[in-house]
């Protein structure tokens, strides 16, 4: 590798830039740690080594890729995707992203819900942490790095000493790591998320360790993000993820218009339905149906207690609310927030369908993934239609596939480069679809 310039230094490490013999771009990042920091050498040193560990044990898009470690070199080092900047340098020209925060903002929860799903928290979640990395369709994706003070309950770990901030930078340090870091969870990243919220969305002053507080829609869930009681924040990303889509769509005044305000206003202040109030929310959908994008602000409010109580109470309904919602998401044109609002509705309801409503769902997942680039929607459908799918399910997709000359083809080499998927895991029943590029 050809070492070209020094492009960032942080606690641990510094960051190269380097070229390697196709000429191909990468970031290379060695320990080094800072002199600000007193820890013994050998005990940062480990740290650095878990670092490469945890973050390497990661397969996601909005997480940093570890690349070609080499922990036995002294120093150690690895490589990684070069980033073409941080979000804290775009907030540094324009703090609002261009009033374009969406993708920023949902690539990080996407990372964190991978985080949080495989135990680990990342206790330094701020701007210079998360990296903006370019696809090789030229469109960019955001990504989670540095993951030097990531841990499970690891006891070895203790609070640094640098002289600014004791485990995490303090501007966006939950209240719970001002004296010792081993206090971190997953609700500790949800405070550093609120902290970036109220960086895009106020830009004001904040005091350190305390609860975020601002006007207009982000207000309040930049509040419970930042609850000085972790138990108060959310629970976790998806909760997170639900109430900043519509509080995002609210302040930039972009919700879809709707003649549907009373089937709207029923789900969202109700958890359970009258027969009377189900009505009115299936008459609404079935007004919508010419103009289908109407039904958004319906699925919006849709809540999982909704989709468990006519899977209990009136399972002849749920068909047809699986068939709408599948339509909207085949054929709409979202943000990567409305995808990801989509997917868990679309997820309970495939839990609960029959054979006819989960082919449904699962065909409009791929063609949302596909269709948006969404990484998550993506390995949902691939869950969906593996080699462990009930063979009766794989066989009315593929009817489907056919009836309605979905270029099958098309969207699985999409997944393949998307997700680095592998065709050959698709359930055989559907691998019949594709014979041109089996292998053995």
């Amino acid at each position: 590798m050809e070492e070209l310039e020094l492009i960032g230094e942080g606690g641990f490490g510094v960051v190269h830039k380097v070229r390697d013999a196709q000429g191909t771009l990468w970031a290379r990042k060695t320990f080094s740690p800072s002199n600000l920091i007193s820890e013994d050498r050998n005990l940062l040193k480990k740290r650095f080594e878990r670092e490469v560990r945890y973050q390497g044990a990661i397969n996601h898009p909005n997480v940093a890729r570890i690349l070609l470690p080499n922990l036995s070199n002294d120093p150690p080092y690895f490589y990684m995707d070069l980033a073409e900047g941080t979000l804290a340098s775009e907030l540094r020209v324009d703090r609002t992203l261009g009033g374009r925060a969406h993708q920023a903002l949902f690539d990080i929860l996407a990372g964190l819900e991978e985080i949080h799903s495989l135990g680990f928290k990342h206790r330094d979640l701020k701007p210079g942490n998360i990296l903006k990395i370019r696809n090789p369709d030229s469109t960019h994706r955001y990504a989670i790095s540095d993951f030097g003070l990531m841990s499970t309950n690891n006891p070895e770990a203790s609070a640094l000493t640098e002289s600014h901030y004791q485990g995490g930078t303090h501007w966006y340090a939950a209240p719970e790591l001002a004296t010792d870091f081993k206090r971190g969870t997953s609700l500790s990243d949800i405070y550093s998320f609120g902290a970036i919220l109220h960086d895009i969305f106020d830009g004001g002053p904040r005091i350190p360790y305390t609860e975020i507080t601002t006007s207009g829609p982000l207000g309040p869930v930049i509040a419970k993000c930042t609850k000085k009681l972790p138990a108060r924040r959310y629970k976790n990303t998806i909760e997170l993820r639900i109430e900043l889509n519509n509080a995002i769509n609210t302040h930039l005044n972009t919700a879809t218009p709707t003649v549907d305000d009373l089937a709207t206003t029923i789900l969202k202040s109700k958890e359970t339905l009258t027969v009377e109030e189900w009505d009115q929310v299936f008459l609404a959908l079935d007004r919508n149906s010419r103009t289908w994008l109407l039904n958004g602000p319906i699925f919006d409010a849709l809540q999982d207690s909704h989709i468990n109580q006519l899977a209990n109470e009136s399972p002849e309904l749920l068909p047809l609310l699986g068939e709408t919602i599948s339509h909207y998401m085949a054929r709409g044109s979202f943000d990567f927030g409305r995808c990801d609002i989509l997917l868990p509705k679309a997820l309970s309801i495939f839990a609960r369908g029959n054979i006819e409503t989960q082919s449904a769902i699962a065909l409009a997942l791929l063609q949302m993934g596909t269709s948006h680039n969404r990484w998550v929607v993506e390995r949902a459908f691939t869950n969906m239609a593996g080699t462990n799918a009930p063979p009766q399910l794989a066989l009315r997709m593929k009817t489907e596939i056919e009836i309605q000359d979905l270029d099958f083809d098309r969207m699985i080499s999409h997944l393949e480069w998307s997700i680095n998927y592998n065709r050959n895991l698709l359930h055989p029943i559907l691998c019949t679809l594709l014979p041109s590029k089996l292998t053995p």
